[in-house]
């Protein structure tokens, strides 16, 4: 049996790091081996810890995510960085800071585990749901498809 990817959640919400560690102890393919609340609690356990993909929200107080996921991918090139935020608007920042992938908060959790259990065996794959690669492409908000079956089952696309 492979070893579960480990992962670091960063969030500034108690309840959000508490949700995604839930939804993300339930697969038995990943372990959360920390989470930090701000930028500067992640870069110290990331440091301490070396996670395989960290889990982190884009908009924080202090140093926010995308300074953060900078700082990851310059000291430690070979963890993936994941944004989560609520806002499909990051994506150029996100791109710029070297982030490995981009999910909307909210979405399917099968999204997030393939996002996350994908991650380590990924080279630089930015990922957006569809839906918001449509509202990005097009300036204009996308239609909600009802389908969950996109590309062959995948409800992840990549740019």
């Amino acid at each position: 049996m492979e070893q579960p990817v480990t992962i670091v959640v960063v969030d500034d919400s108690r309840p959000a790091r508490s949700g995604l560690q839930a939804l993300l102890t339930d697969s038995p393919q990943v372990k959360v081996i920390g989470e930090a609340a701000n930028g500067q609690e992640a870069i110290t356990l990331i440091e301490q810890q070396q996670p395989q993909v960290v889990l982190m929200d884009a908009q924080m107080p202090g140093m926010d995510g995308i300074q953060v996921a900078q700082i990851i991918k310059q000291r430690w090139p070979a963890i993936k960085v994941i944004i989560l935020t609520m806002y499909p608007a990051y994506e150029t920042q996100v791109q710029a800071a070297g982030v490995d992938g981009f999910l909307i908060k909210g979405g399917p959790v099968d999204d997030l585990l393939r996002a996350v259990i994908g991650s380590p065996n990924f080279s630089a794959d930015n990922l957006l749901t569809p839906d918001v690669l449509g509202e990005i492409n097009s300036g204009l908000p996308a239609q909600k498809n009802e389908r969950s079956d996109l590309n062959g089952g995948s409800t992840i696309g990549k740019f």
